[in-house]
């Protein structure tokens, strides 16, 4: 995956009915994946491949359009 591609992941993962959260600014989580969503969600990770180098740009993304929650 590339930096660009970043907005589409998360978006196709939440077209997908695939909830994806920030926690902080180190981590995200995604939701699990349901019925005939489980096949979407990998196909879409599979799409993508290897996202670990780009974990702090999908977490931004993710603060900005979807949801996050703060350390404690």
């Amino acid at each position: 995956m590339t930096s660009n591609e970043v907005p589409d992941f998360v978006n196709e993962l939440i077209a997908a009915g695939c909830e994806i959260t920030a926690i902080g600014h180190k981590i995200y989580v995604t939701g699990e994946a349901k019925g005939s969503a489980i096949g979407e969600v990998r196909r879409i990770t599979e799409k993508y491949g290897d996202r670990d180098p780009l974990r702090l740009e999908i977490i931004a993304i993710a603060i900005t359009m979807c949801s996050s929650q703060p350390l404690c």
